[in-house]
């Protein structure tokens, strides 16, 4: 579960085989392993009729060494983000006139930065958690989206792991710029990609430690283009809200950078 998720309002629930909490394991718990944690955002903190919400899940077989994996053991580390709530019907999106909505980002990434420097580093599982920002044109069917946030420190174990080269160090800036068209009947809601992704880029951050995962600003077809899309739709009566989902496979080569998140909005 991510670290920072107080502001957020978020409710957690959570499941497991083992008689283990926060995986502190006891002799007793030793075998397999199968955790399983939920959590969502409470309706209303920041949007009536949409929320954010993800889960983690942890399967594995321990030895007598808990912090030591059976060679023979097929591990499965999962995370998931999503949005769940009342759709709006379809009479009741505007057609005419402008919008802005603000709402919550929670994704999940899966990072290595380092594999052109050394390829026995781990890839790792990270949050980032921030604030999402749309602008919807009706009338011209267009959509433009910002997200703003921070990355969470790796943790494991339910403890803080010390900073890694193959990861993005706790609390840096995440700055990702898109836009897209509304088409309700092929999509049923709206469509786009991002034009830049980027830790370390908010002002004030040191520009050596800049981390571009896509930028097609400039040249779509360089590097740093990588893959993405956003796909919303709209939440409540005459859309007062949006919620949505997206991905970002980092273009730059031998680099891992795999994204998958979710936002949400309030209109304005």
């Amino acid at each position: 579960m991510p670290t920072n998720l107080t502001d957020f309002n978020f409710i957690e629930a959570r499941g497991s085989t083992a008689r283990a909490a926060n995986l502190a394991i006891t002799p007793a718990d030793l075998g397999r392993i199968d955790e399983i944690t939920f959590f969502y955002q409470r309706p209303g903190s920041q949007t009536n009729f949409v929320s954010l919400a993800g889960y983690t899940r942890n399967q594995y077989d321990l030895t007598a060494d808990p912090l030591v994996f059976k060679a023979t053991t097929t591990t499965v580390f999962e995370r998931g983000a999503m949005v769940f709530g009342t759709q709006t019907l379809r009479s009741q999106v505007p057609i005419t006139g402008t919008a802005d909505y603000t709402g919550g980002l929670l994704a999940t990434m899966v990072v290595n930065t380092s594999l052109s420097t050394d390829k026995r580093l781990p890839n790792y599982f990270q949050w980032i958690t921030g604030t999402a920002q749309l602008k919807l044109d009706f009338g011209r069917s267009t959509m433009s989206m910002l997200l703003t946030g921070t990355a969470a420190p790796v943790v494991y174990a339910g403890e803080v792991l010390a900073a890694n080269a193959s990861a993005i160090a706790g609390g840096t800036s995440f700055r990702a710029e898109g836009a897209g068209t509304i088409d309700l009947t092929s999509t049923g809601g709206f469509t786009g990609n991002f034009s830049s992704v980027c830790f370390g880029c908010a002002t004030g951050d040191d520009p050596s430690k800049r981390f571009v995962v896509v930028d097609q600003r400039v040249n779509p077809n360089n590097s740093n283009a990588g893959a993405n899309s956003i796909d919303g739709t709209f939440f409540g009566p005459n859309a007062v809200n949006v919620g949505g989902n997206f991905r970002v496979v980092g273009g730059i080569p031998d680099q891992r950078v795999d994204i998958l998140g979710a936002f949400t909005g309030a209109k304005k």
